[in-house]
């Protein structure tokens, strides 16, 4: 995971607007990160919950570094609740795409 990315993961904790894990919860989520080092089931699983509800997602950066913005054990899966951080979101992939 990139250090834009991080920071912005940073800001979001801040705002409350991101919720760890996939126990269930009141607040529609907008946007998912899976750990690349998550179990394998544990993606598919998650994968397959974003396709069936149209939730965009990601597979990126590792528990130990998710775990470390959230300052919670062995986080494997983060979750977006607050739309208003989508467009951060897809400002940042469309300048990795420019990068390239």
């Amino acid at each position: 995971m990139n250090k834009r990315v991080e920071s912005q993961l940073h800001l979001m904790k801040k705002a409350r607007a991101l919720v760890s894990g996939t126990h269930a919860i009141t607040s529609p989520v907008v946007y998912m990160w899976i750990a690349s080092d998550a179990s394998p089931s544990r993606q598919t699983q998650c994968i397959h919950y974003c396709e069936k509800y149209k939730i965009p997602w990601e597979i990126t950066g590792d528990k130990a570094s998710f775990s470390a913005i959230l300052q919670q054990p062995d986080v494997a899966v983060i979750r977006l609740i607050n739309p208003h951080f989508l467009s951060l979101i897809h400002a940042n992939k469309e300048d990795m795409t420019n990068e390239k």
